[in-house]
């Protein structure tokens, strides 16, 4: 991110510094949320185990992830928001463009492009 934005968007190095100080404060804030995620999501896949699981323990569980992930989208959103506050107005269009590639190489790559192949469904290969 620190290249895109000196490349792209083009920061001088006090606005590099600043930015990277509000990444590491971003960053010390995230941890506990990426944890705390992570632990939920392995509390809900552990029930898999158990031979019945109401399913409102199930609902439950999958609501606590929904808050985990509102409040890493909510501290995420903010934290672009401080580093375009760092943006001249000249500089703003070109953030915005940048921090939307971003964005989407967050959401990872399986969403881009066209659905991958699903091995369960491969048909045998025709005999000769």
């Amino acid at each position: 991110m620190m290249q895109l934005l000196e490349k792209e968007v083009g920061f001088d190095k006090d606005q590099l510094e600043s930015y990277r100080q509000l990444k590491e404060q971003h960053w010390e804030r995230m941890k506990p949320s990426f944890t705390g995620m992570r632990t939920a999501k392995d509390n809900l896949y552990k029930l898999l185990s158990s031979a019945s699981v109401p399913d409102s323990v199930v609902i439950a569980m999958a609501d606590t992830i929904a808050a985990k992930q509102k409040n890493i989208d909510l501290q995420t959103f903010r934290h672009f928001q401080q580093v375009r506050a760092l943006c001249t107005p000249e500089q703003q269009p070109r953030f915005d463009s940048v921090v939307q590639l971003v964005i989407k190489k967050m959401n990872g790559p399986w969403r881009k492009g066209a659905p991958r192949e699903d091995s369960t469904r491969k048909q045998p290969a025709p005999e000769r």
